[in-house]
Order: structure tokens, then C-alpha cells, then sequence
């Protein structure tokens, strides 16, 4: 059946097509072979099936599936979904581009890359190593499985690791990021940014660039019970919080001698956030820790709870310019 400017239904041979739907809201399947698929005007459905496919959703709020095979699929104008949440893009190492408007990926198994372009969009990386770049304006960032790379890029983004060694970067804007499990790398960027490291031996930074804001650094993983885990917490230029105790209680007081190093500590602008324990307190110790920052002395910050058991929680790097009645605050 040949394309029409009107609503039509789309087959592919199993050589590879280029198909141009036209206008109308159109359903496209590209079948075998390495296929080109255009949705042009409407709203369109494109299903590359097998094989290398491109697909283009053109103008319209266009759904747009890859499935099996190295796709590269571009949503180009409208609100698009681009790979379905039942079973994401398949299987293959996928380039996705959201394009303009407010769009949805799903990149599914494989290493892909996915641009979301401009507009709040909403992305998955899936399983496999990603990389995954929110680009403009205020984008929700999932890097699920596998070591991801998440850009939030500008705007106040988003960004959740999931599982495994994460690398995340706020950029510019107002950011949340979280790793979640494993050892991730967290920079904020400029702006006001929360930071999250999760379970594992995470790596937070506050962000050193011009315009950077009021930063919150909590390495600690709460889910963590028997395993130690040694959090880095490095603040900006602007002032940071660095979080050693919340809602949860006090962190690293698990078994092991688990802590967090806060790394380019400023007490004119930053504070050490801990809880309030009834019966416990915080005391400082001052020394050269090995392996901690240069041969200059260090902090170290202990908590004590109320049978006597000591803890060490955190170590101020190459600074003793610490007060527990000045830089501490209490939630």
C-alpha cells in the first residue's frame, strides 16, 4: 500500500525500505532489513522490527520502537515516546534522540546513547553501560542497570544511578542526583544541588565552577548494615552541607570502621550536619590520617552514643579549623 497524506497502515519487505508516510496518523513496520522509516506530519507509530533501522517521527506526538538491531531513532517536533516501558528498545546498542517537546525514552538492553534535546523529558537508560544527556530545561533520569554516564545537563534535573558504578553530573541548574547501589561519582555542578551517594564508596562533589549555590553532600547508604562504607564529600565554591546524620539516625556507625572524608572544607560558609541522639555526642580528634589528603593534620569526628560506644563518622581533610559548637547543626 503506498503512503497518503491520510491515516495509513505501513509494511516493509524484508529488504531494507525507506518508507515516507507522509501526513496522517500513521503506523509503520519496517519488517527485515536495515530500514528508514519517516513519519513526517501526525502522530505517528514507526516499529523498525529487525534488522539497523533509523527512524524519524517527524512532526506530531510520534511512539517510535527500534527493537532488535543498533537503531537510531529521533523523535524530532511533538511530545514522543520513544520506546515503550513494557519492554523498553530491545536489544542492541541504540543512539536515541528525543528532539523537541516533552518526551519519554526508553533505551532497553544494550549500550546506548540517549539525547533527550529540549523539553522536560522523562529517560531510561535500562540495562547495559549508558550514556544518557538530559540536555535543556527540567529532566527525570534513570540510569537503572549497568555503569551509566547521566548529564542532566541545564535545568533543574533529576537524576537517580540505580544499580552499579555510576558517573553523574548535575551541570548547570538547581539538581538532585542520586546513585543508589554501588560506587558512584556525584558532581553537582553550579547551582543549588542535593547529593546522594547510596550504598557503596561514593564520591560526591559539590561543584567548583562559577555560579555554584548552596550544595547538600550525604554520601551514606541507609540500606547498609554489616558493610563499611567510606564516603568522599567535596564541596564547592558556594556553601555545603555535609551530611553526617538525618531521619535515619547517625551514619557510619555500622559495623567497620566505615566514615566520610570532607574535602575542601571552608568553615566561613559550610557546616556538618548530624542528629540529635539522646544520651549520645561529638567529639573531635586531631591528626594526620594515612591515606587522607596531604601530610597536613586532619579532623576526625566521633560520635559516642549513649552505652559508650564510639564511633568514627568523618574526617575533615588537611584542616583543623573545626568547632563542634560553630559548624555543627543538629537535625
Amino acid at each position: 500500500m503506498p503512503a497518503t497524506n491520510g491515516n495509513d497502515v505501513l509494511y516493509g519487505t524484508s529488504a531494507s525500505d525507506t518508507i515516507d508516510a507522509l501526513l496522517g496518523n500513521d503506523t509503520v513496520f519496517g519488517g527485515y532489513g536495515d530500514d528508514r522509516l519517516y513519519g513526517n506530519g501526525g502522530n505517528d507509530f514507526l516499529y523498525g522490527d529487525y534488522g539497523n533501522d533509523t527512524l524519524y517521527g517527524g512532526v506530531g506526538n510520534d511512539a517510535l520502537i527500534g527493537s532488535w538491531g543498533n537503531d537510531f531513532i529521533y523523535g524530532e517536533d511533538g511530545d514522543d515516546v520513544i520506546g515503550f516501558s513494557s519492554y523498553h528498545d530491545e536489544i542492541g546498542d541504540d543512539y536515541l534522540y528525543g528532539g523537541n517537546g516533552n518526551d519519554r525514552i526508553y533505551a532497553g538492553t544494550g549500550n546506548d546513547r540517549v539525547d533527550g534535546g529540549t523539553g522536560n523529558d522523562i529517560l531510561y537508560a535500562g540495562a547495559g553501560n549508558d550514556y544518557v544527556d538530559g540536555w535543556t530545561e527540567n529532566d527525570l533520569i534513570y540510569g537503572e542497570t549497568g555503569n551509566d554516564t547521566l548529564y542532566g545537563y541545564s535545568g533543574n534535573d533529576t537524576l537517580y544511578g540505580g544499580n552499579d558504578n555510576d558517573r553523574m553530573l548535575g551541570e548547570a541548574g538547581n539538581d538532585f542526583l542520586d546513585g543508589g547501589n554501588g560506587n558512584d561519582y556525584l558532581d553537582g555542578g553550579d547551582g543549588s544541588d542535593t547529593l546522594i551517594g547510596g550504598f557503596g564508596n561514593d564520591q560526591l562533589v559539590g561543584g567548583l565552577g562559577t555560579g555554584d549555590g548552596v550544595n547538600r553532600l550525604n554520601g551514606f547508604g541507609t540500606t547498609a548494615s554489616t558493610i563499611a562504607q567510606i564516603d568522599t564529600l567535596m564541596g564547592g565554591s558556594g556553601t555545603d552541607y555535609f551530611v553526617l546524620g538525618g531521619s535515619w539516625g547517625v551514619s557510619y556507625v555500622e559495623p567497620g570502621d566505615g566514615y566520610a572524608v570532607i574535602a575542601n572544607w571552608d568553615w566561613t560558609r559550610d557546616w556538618i550536619e548530624v542528629k540529635r541522639v539522646s544520651g549520645g555526642s561529638y567529639s573531635l580528634e586531631y591528626r594526620s590520617v594515612s591515606g587522607i589528603g596531604s601530610s597536613a593534620t586532619d579532623t576526625e569526628i566521633y560520635f559516642t552514643d549513649s552505652r559508650g560506644v564510639r564511633d568514627r563518622i568523618g574526617i575533615v581533610q588537611d584542616s583543623t579549623n573545626v568547632n563542634i559548637g560553630r559548624d555543627f547543626r543538629y537535625v
